[in-house]
């Protein structure tokens, strides 16, 4: 027995150097599956989804949160982030932490169904977008949060992200976005560009960033701040044009 604790010990040491490598390469195989449904999608039949509920949204918010917890305990052995996070909102709520509405009160459309894709070009992101905000969900896409508005449609559109710890991956870069850059989301309903218009950062609880008025067609992308925690939350604001 005493023969096998060195062949055990190195075994353990390629398992622990392999996972992330594997972790990585797992997130990778769903994006891509993730987004050749999207494809397969945007040439389809049109899903019905019902009026946006004010509840659902808090809930589906709720979800995005421990989603996000979830992550940063994921990521807890990685270096922190050098990056100060901003003040935060002083108007905020917290979400209610009940089982939520049924999926028969929110949405024909499946929970983490494919629904489309998000673009932006300047900072190389290019994921599908599915239906919810809960953990499975944004391991496989970025996510609208149920009970936010359609994309295209007057509201306020919120579509959430992990910050996943390698470059380039899902919202890792979204601190790079700057006022005048493109949110191009398409859907079987069409492709709507967005220009953002505003970036902050707030705490989790702040259910202000899902404001709307009954004018505007707003993006509103969510992700955590700083990298590889869930202490704040990084908002960015886009708007369509010609809502401007």
């Amino acid at each position: 027995m005493k023969k096998k604790i060195p062949y055990l010990i190195i075994l353990l040491g390629v398992l622990v150097a392999v996972y992330p490598f594997a972790s990585n390469l797992y997130s990778s195989y769903w994006e891509n599956r993730m987004l050749d449904e999207a494809e397969a999608l945007l040439g389809g039949e049109n899903l019905a989804v019902e009026e946006d509920l004010s509840q659902t949204a808090a809930y589906s918010f709720t979800q995005m949160n421990q989603a996000f917890e979830e992550e940063e305990a994921e990521d807890q052995d990685n270096p922190p982030s050098q990056e100060e996070p901003a003040e935060s909102s002083s108007q905020e709520r917290t979400a209610p932490l009940d089982d939520g509405p049924s999926d028969s009160e929110v949405s024909y459309v499946e929970r983490g169904a494919v629904i489309g894709k998000i673009e932006i070009p300047s900072i190389d992101v290019n994921l599908p977008l599915l239906f919810g905000s809960d953990a499975q969900t944004l391991d496989r896409g970025a996510g609208q949060m149920i009970g936010t508005a359609a994309p295209g449609e007057i509201g306020n559109t919120a579509i959430a992200g992990h910050r996943a710890n390698r470059d380039g991956r899902f919202f890792y870069r979204l601190n790079e976005l700057d006022v005048g850059d493109e949110i191009i989301v398409q859907t079987q309903d069409g492709t709507f560009v967005y220009t953002v218009y505003d970036t902050k950062i707030v705490d989790p609880t702040d259910l202000s960033v899902l404001n709307r008025n009954q004018t505007d067609r707003i993006v509103t992308l969510i992700t955590c701040h700083p990298r590889y925690t869930a202490d704040y939350r990084l908002i960015v604001h886009g708007r369509i044009a010609e809502d401007g």
